[in-house]
């Protein structure tokens, strides 16, 4: 009787101990995995790195959000890649944004407090190029995908009021000037109040610039003429819920108050999702 039951004893005991061990080895592998197959990103050599004018189909980015012990965001970690694979990833600050990729190029801004960058990310070559450094703030910024300048959105940093939407273009002398092609919402801050986001969006042609700032309770849609710098901006306004401006169309609830003859099709983007809360 007794040698019947050492095996029912031992049993179960050695099948825990084994799993447990087993666990251990796989959650090991998985976080060196983590660590070890994805390389940080390094710098660019030049500005050709970065030039968006080739196709790169399969492209990818991905940011996740880094939290302390007591569930406080304290910075994002970006993930570039191609196809399955992750290629390269980079630590942000908290004030951070990506978009695109554009030909396999994802424009970063990140902001640490003091002053803000601009980056240019090649996927492909799994490395970074700083573009522009200003002490403004910096909020988001996109690619042209038929030139490759950067428009990029700026506030001032005490007071996060509008400087307008600046556009950078490499230099013949092979650095890199800008210029004001979005200036501040000026007195239509009093119509719209406080805004909570600001999103842009280039035309299929590339030729008009939409410029849409969001509030709690609608939004506003400039839209500029790249041709034509200075001249007025053509302006549609959506009684929606505020979000990220598409290039879907207005959903049924959302009615334009006025739409300008001629305005360019960037100009029927509307807002389609919930707005992030303002950042301080």
């Amino acid at each position: 009787m007794f040698k019947r039951r050492w095996p029912v004893l031992i049993g179960p005991p050695l099948i825990l101990i084994v799993a447990v061990l087993a666990l251990g080895r796989t959650d090991r592998a998985v976080i060196a995995g983590r660590v070890v197959a994805v390389p940080s990103l390094g710098a660019c050599a030049s500005p050709a790195a970065v030039a968006a004018d080739h196709a790169a189909p399969g492209a990818w980015w991905k940011t996740i959000d880094a939290l302390d012990s007591s569930g406080t965001l304290i910075g994002r970690q970006l993930f570039i890649g191609n196809g399955a694979k992750a290629a390269a990833q980079i630590d942000l600050p908290v004030e951070s944004s990506a978009s695109g990729p554009v030909h396999g190029i994802v424009v970063v801004t990140a902001d640490d407090g003091t002053s803000s960058q601009i980056r240019l990310v090649s996927v492909a070559g799994r490395c970074a190029l700083v573009v522009a450094e200003r002490t403004d703030v910096v909020r988001s910024a996109i690619v042209d995908p038929h030139d490759g300048s950067i428009f990029a959105h700026v506030v001032a940093r005490d007071s996060r009021a509008d400087l307008g939407t600046f556009r950078i273009m490499a230099s013949s002398s092979g650095g890199w000037e800008e210029a004001l092609v979005a200036p501040p919402l000026g007195d239509l801050t009093s119509e719209i109040g406080t805004v909570w986001a600001t999103n842009l969006k280039l035309d299929h042609a590339g030729s008009h610039l939409a410029v849409q700032s969001c509030t709690d309770l609608g939004c506003l849609t400039r839209v500029f003429d790249l041709a034509a710098p200075g001249s007025a901006a053509k302006i549609v306004r959506f009684s929606a819920s505020p979000g990220p401006i598409s290039s879907r169309g207005a959903p049924a609830s959302a009615t334009p108050a006025r739409s300008p003859p001629g305005t360019s099709r960037a100009a029927t983007l509307a807002c389609s999702a919930p707005a992030p809360a303002p950042r301080p």
